[in-house]
């Protein structure tokens, strides 16, 4: 596959986003579901046409620290994000469906009414030091994670 920007490659992104916007609630959230679907098969190198249960732990598909970090960084440049999406992504949101509703909740929170908010939310410190993990860092909080499941 050749590399390097194209004109349609460049609006990629931004005809999705429309695409999204555009669509009722219900048919976006499976747009996203495809979306990602899409991207995690591209990262798991899965064959095209194979089915990925979109509630299977990625972990269990054999995705391992480097490819959730792949998998974040072509999230954020799909979806044409301003800001890099955390590096917690892959652990926060372990499975394809669970994916799909975090980057829905984000993209288009103006669209979700108000809720009471969580009784214990983690400290603002902490998701910034989470952030600023690095590769390596991160790779061996996976590891952790994953040893246990």
């Amino acid at each position: 596959r050749p590399r390097g920007g194209t004109a349609a490659a460049a609006e990629a992104p931004a005809a999705q986003l429309e695409a999204l916007r555009a669509a009722t609630p219900a048919r976006r959230a499976d747009l996203l579901l495809a979306l990602v679907g899409d991207q995690v098969a591209r990262v798991l190198g899965a064959s095209d046409g194979q089915a990925i249960d979109p509630q299977q732990p990625l972990s269990e598909l054999g995705m391992d620290s480097l490819m959730s970090v792949e998998l974040r960084n072509r999230l954020t440049s799909a979806f044409a994000l301003a800001r890099s999406l955390p590096a917690t992504l892959v652990f926060d949101h372990p499975t394809i469906e669970a994916l799909a509703r975090h980057l829905q909740d984000l993209l288009f929170a103006d669209d979700i009414p108000p809720q009471a908010p969580p009784t214990a939310a983690p400290a603002a410190d902490a998701v910034q030091a989470i952030d600023e993990l690095s590769d390596e860092q991160i790779e061996a909080l996976f590891a952790r994670r994953t040893a246990k499941t």
